[in-house]
């Protein structure tokens, strides 16, 4: 599991991809030890499903463990604060979908740190969800964030184990890409269902088809995470619905011009079909 002996993962947050972290895990290296961290009757939970197999606390990290932090981005920022004077071999990682603010708050800590980003999801959430084939052939980034090969090389090994596909890219790079792929459809998908749901009425939901149901999955995610995820990328974010707003108002031009609209169709079918 790379140069260096990993003894057992430790996963704070047991919700959707902590939990499926660790089913994965327990699928790929049944002979691993993994420990969990999280509101007590979360533990329970994880401990009578035998997602994990004992409860660790922050504190009672020891050396070669990997402390994997499975949380929204300020609860991440909040553990990372909170850790005091760590082993030396203990190497922290997160799966925080921005990556530029948690991986400077960790060199700023001068944790030994590997960010990570596993590129699967759902809009269920909680450990009553947790799939240990969620991470199968998809990619997780992964960002060096200064703490050496032998860390880097364990934490790709262990994503590896998960049947995820480990891939290295660069903090702001990353944040720019999830603006436009992740965080940006989160928004859409909100502000339609929104917008439409106002104009239709709520009594006139049910004539909904496909085509609303199809394009508004998103919208039924959990609010408080993605304001948090938001807020945590907002400069790239900004750029990102700036462009769609623009792009809405060229339609909005062409309608009040009578102009036809195949091109602005034309173009997404075209992005679409590269999909």
């Amino acid at each position: 599991m790379g140069q260096i002996t990993v003894r057992r993962v430790v996963i704070a947050g047991l919700g959707l991809i902590g939990g499926s972290v660790a089913l994965a895990l327990r699928r790929g290296r049944p002979d691993l030890a993994l420990a969990g961290w999280d509101e007590e009757h979360i533990l329970a939970d994880g401990l009578a499903r035998g997602v994990i197999d004992a409860v660790c606390r922050p504190e009672e990290l020891q050396d070669d463990d990997v402390f994997l932090i499975a949380a929204p981005p300020h609860a991440s920022l909040f553990l990372l604060d909170a850790l005091q004077a760590l082993p030396a071999g203990v190497i922290v990682t997160d799966v925080v979908s921005t990556k530029r603010v948690i991986v400077e708050a960790a060199v700023a800590k001068s944790l030994r740190f590997v960010g990570g980003h596993p590129m699967a999801g759902s809009e269920k959430s909680g450990l009553a969800h947790a799939r240990a084939d969620l991470f199968d052939d998809k990619r997780w980034f992964l960002v060096d964030a200064g703490a050496g090969d032998e860390a880097n090389d364990a934490v790709e090994a262990i994503v590896a184990v998960t049947g995820a596909r480990p891939e290295w890219i660069e903090a702001t790079h990353h944040d720019r890409l999830m603006a436009a792929l992740s965080h940006l459809p989160q928004i859409a998908a909100s502000a339609l269902m929104a917008v439409a749901g106002r104009l239709a009425g709520e009594s006139n939901l049910d004539v909904a088809g496909a085509g609303l149901r199809d394009t508004t999955r998103l919208a039924g995610s959990d609010p408080e995470l993605w304001s948090e995820i938001a807020a945590s990328n907002a400069e790239e974010l900004s750029r990102a619905v700036r462009e769609l707003r623009e792009a809405l108002e060229r339609v909005e031009k062409s309608l009040d011009a009578s102009e036809p609209l195949q091109e602005f169709f034309r173009a997404g079918q075209r992005w679409r079909g590269k999909l």
